[in-house]
């Protein structure tokens, strides 16, 4: 499943590439139209949040499509990063965690308490 994700978004990013060489900025091209193809495809693919968190791919749709110059692949990437954000969540637990409470965000388990969402504090010393 990585490979093929990976692979869609290699080819739809060549595609955008090709486009965004073009001299003026045209919406009917057919470097526009495959783009626009391929990024359809990846709104389809059946994605899941690890498969998300695995790959990064919808960091790297927002990175290269979101501020592209042409405005039908700005808004398909919108279109498919808004499909991706309703997937349902899974919680990333360790595989040795049998049991857990959800309690705010919070995993308790019978060893430790997982915070997924918290980020480590930078030790930047001056």
């Amino acid at each position: 499943m990585e490979k093929e994700l990976l692979s869609l978004f290699h080819s739809a990013l060549k595609a955008a590439d090709a486009a965004s060489l073009l001299t003026t900025v045209q919406s009917n091209t057919p470097e526009v139209y495959r783009c626009i193809e391929v990024l359809k495809e990846l709104r389809s693919f059946p994605i899941t949040t690890q498969l998300l968190a695995k790959t990064n791919v919808s960091r790297l749709v927002r990175q290269e499509f979101v501020h592209h110059r042409h405005d039908k692949i700005k808004n398909m990437a919108l279109y498919v990063l808004e499909a991706w954000k309703k997937t349902p969540t899974v919680p990333c637990l360790p595989p040795n965690t049998q049991k857990f409470k959800v309690r705010n965000n919070v995993f308790k388990t019978s060893k430790k308490t997982i915070y997924p969402f918290q980020q480590k504090k930078s030790t930047l010393k001056l």
